[in-house]
């Protein structure tokens, strides 16, 4: 298996949710890196 983030071939920017599971609305009282972070 491919390293995350490190073969994607898709380089995602620092500070966004991994893809196939955006975030549509980020909660204010709630920071980005933690959405992604429970998963």
């Amino acid at each position: 298996m491919p390293y995350m983030g490190r073969t994607d071939p898709t380089p995602k920017p620092a500070g966004q949710p991994p893809r196939g599971k955006p975030n549509p609305r980020p909660e204010p009282k709630k920071p980005i890196f933690a959405d992604w972070a429970m998963i």
